[in-house]
Parts: C-alpha cells; sequence; structure tokens
C-alpha cells in the first residue's frame, strides 16, 4: 500500500466486481455494508445486485474506529476504467462445491467527480402505462411464498383491464403443466379483484416491473428471430404446422434478473397484432419462448390456450457469448419442435362477461 499514491484515498476511488453467477445463499441478499480496519487502511465493501464495491481509506488519523459507522459516497457521478474482463471460466469458490462458486464478470476502478446522485423519492406511488395498440392477455404466476404451497400470487390481464389476488394452482410447476396452468387460472378469474387500467398500473406493484420487462424481452426476442429468417429457412420446416415450432431463448442461469427478484414462477402472453399474427411469449425457470401463428381475422377473445413448451427436438440457431444490447444475459437461440396442442376453446359464464366488458370498456369489479 506504500507505493499507492497519497491522493488514490482522499479523490474518491473505489472498485467495481460485477459477478455474473453467485451461489444459492447470496440470492436473498439485498446488501451487504461492512468495514474493516488493518494496518492503518480501512477497507469498505458493499455488495448490492450482484456487483461488489470495495473502497480502500486512510485510517491512520483513526482512532475510534468502533465508533465509526460513516459509509463512503459511491452514487455520485464519475468516470472509470476497466481493468479486467472474466472469460467465464474464472471464479472463486468459498468451499469445495462448485455450487458455491462465484463467476466474475468484470472489474472497474471508478473515481467520483463530485456530481450529486439525483435522489430517488422513496415515497413516489406513481403510475407508468403498460397499455399496447394490440388486444392482449397476460398472466404471471409468483412462486409460492406461504405454508400452503398450492396457493399462489397471480396477475391476468385482460385487454386493458388487470385482475390479481390469490388463487388455488399447483403447489409446483414442470414443464408439462405450462401449457394447462394457464387455462386454469383463466376459468378462475372471478375470484381476483380488479387492480387497475393498464394505463394506470402502480409502480410499487409487485407485477409491474416484470410486464414491463417481459415487454422489452419479447420486442427484443421478435428482433432476433427476424435476423435469423434465413437460417430457419434452411431447416425446411415451412410446410409443417407452426404451432408445432417454439423460438427458445435461453439466458445465463441465475442470472437474478427482475423476474428472479419479484420471485415469478411463470409468466406467458399473446398478443394479437393488426397483421394477423398471435404473438405467445412464455418464460418458466430462465427460459423464454416464443410463438408466431397466424390468427385470421378475429379476436380470440376467450382462446387462453398456450402451446406446448415441452420439447421434442430442437435445432440451435444462434449464440451470444455476450448478449445483445439491452439483453445481456441471453445465451442462445433454438428453434424447437414441441408436443403439438390441440386449440379448444372453453366458453363459460364468466368468460362472456369478460369479453363483454372488454368491448363495452368497462371492468367488471369483482
Amino acid at each position: 500500500m506504500q507505493e499507492v499514491d497519497d491522493d488514490f484515498f482522499s479523490d474518491g476511488h473505489y472498485f467495481e466486481l460485477i459477478s455474473e453467477s453467485l451461489p444459492p445463499q447470496m440470492h436473498d441478499i439485498a446488501c451487504i455494508c461492512s468495514k474493516t480496519y488493518y494496518n492503518g487502511v480501512c477497507f469498505v465493501t458493499f455488495y448490492f445486485e450482484g456487483t461488489f464495491y470495495a473502497v480502500v481509506l486512510d485510517a491512520t488519523q483513526e482512532d475510534q474506529a468502533l465508533r465509526d459507522v460513516s459509509m463512503p459516497d459511491i452514487t455520485q457521478g464519475g468516470e472509470g476504467f476497466t481493468l479486467k474482463y472474466y472469460d467465464g471460466h474464472e471464479c472463486f469458490s468459498v468451499s469445495d462445491e462448485d455450487l458455491n462458486a462465484v463467476i466474475w464478470k468484470k472489474l472497474s476502478l471508478w473515481q467520483t467527480l463530485g456530481i450529486p446522485a439525483v435522489e430517488k423519492d422513496l415515497e413516489d406511488t406513481s403510475t407508468i402505462s403498460l397499455s399496447s395498440s394490440s388486444y392482449g392477455q397476460s398472466y404471471i404466476i409468483l412462486k409460492p411464498n406461504k405454508p400452503d404451497p398450492s396457493s399462489r400470487e397471480v396477475l391476468f390481464v385482460f385487454g386493458s383491464w388487470a385482475y390479481s389476488g390469490e388463487l388455488e394452482l399447483l403447489p409446483e410447476l414442470s414443464f408439462e403443466d405450462v401449457e394447462h396452468i394457464i387455462p386454469a387460472l383463466r376459468s378462475q378469474q372471478h375470484r381476483l379483484l380488479f387492480l387497475c387500467h393498464t394505463t394506470e398500473m402502480p409502480t410499487d406493484s409487485i407485477y409491474t416491473a416484470p410486464l414491463e420487462y417481459l415487454t422489452h424481452i419479447g420486442n427484443l426476442a421478435e428482433q432476433e428471430i427476424m435476423k435469423v429468417s434465413a437460417a430457419i429457412e434452411a431447416l425446411q420446416v415451412d410446410e409443417e404446422d407452426p404451432e408445432t415450432f417454439l423460438f427458445e431463448f435461453e439466458t445465463v442461469p441465475q442470472s437474478r434478473t427482475i423476474l428472479d427478484q419479484c420471485q415469478v414462477d411463470c409468466i406467458a402472453t399473446k398478443s394479437y397484432r393488426a397483421s394477423g399474427v398471435i404473438v405467445m411469449t412464455v418464460y418458466f425457470r430462465g427460459t423464454f419462448y416464443v410463438s408466431l401463428s397466424s390468427g385470421g381475422n378475429d379476436v380470440g377473445l376467450l382462446d387462453s390456450k398456450f402451446p406446448s413448451i415441452v420439447q421434442e427436438q430442437s435445432y440451435k440457431i444462434k449464440t451470444y457469448p455476450s448478449g445483445i444490447n439491452g439483453w445481456k444475459e441471453l445465451r442462445k437461440q433454438s428453434l424447437i419442435r414441441n408436443v403439438k396442442y390441440e386449440r379448444t376453446t372453453v366458453v363459460s359464464d364468466t368468460n362472456d362477461d369478460l369479453a363483454a366488458e372488454e368491448k363495452t370498456h368497462e371492468p367488471k369489479h369483482l
């Protein structure tokens, strides 16, 4: 430490170490702060959202370390330098078990410039709009967090209206269950309470961030599908039933996206485009599945069927070593042949009411 310039301790330098994979015991940790004093040096360490920050301070004049609870401010604007990229194989193991290995992504050195950070109003309960020009349905199922694992917190978006509440569903979902759990959720819609209009989604709702995130990822996935049309044509699958094919987007394991942070078990959306194309997106166990099919001119107000995500055969289309802009966790795109489902429509009094309220643009408050 004697070789380091004295200004290093006073000019707001700090190290940023970004992780790519963390051990399971870190998944429920929101924030960690620690101070260590050694030989006149104070090491301050922060952990937040998968990133570690380290600050080295001069503590030669500090004689009351036990009473020092102040923490340096690393939220100010500044400039930085990338010191190292990790290839994904370099890791630090906190034990002999591979599951406890930390895989690093990037190490940087920053210097704050005294630019104050934008303060966030912690009392802000504003809303955002998640409405779309296309008719759609969305379903979110959260992971069980109560003594009764079959009791799930869910969200159901029907056109412009969002409903939420607690329903009795399977305590644990498998790949085979996904195509059946959505109609089961839809059939219990009358048990849910009206939440809001999609133009006024509360920013503090557990469902808003996942819905916004899936919309963002869905748009990126569609763009990637369009880019690989030549590769798909080379597979000569155009003559087969499009309902038997899905695009699969695999991400970095344990990447801890907003879906993981919000404890999302499964999320599915169906959008009817003006072009006549039906776009269905399903997220389950860290993987995204996208289906494109022709819907004709009719809007399936009562159709809550989704394709099976159980694979029979797959074709690797493209790999993404570093992801793409806006989706750094993406690693591979494949075209998979699934177990074909039979399209059926179940009409009930509840579904008739839902269709009626969407046509009149008035929610049915339950």
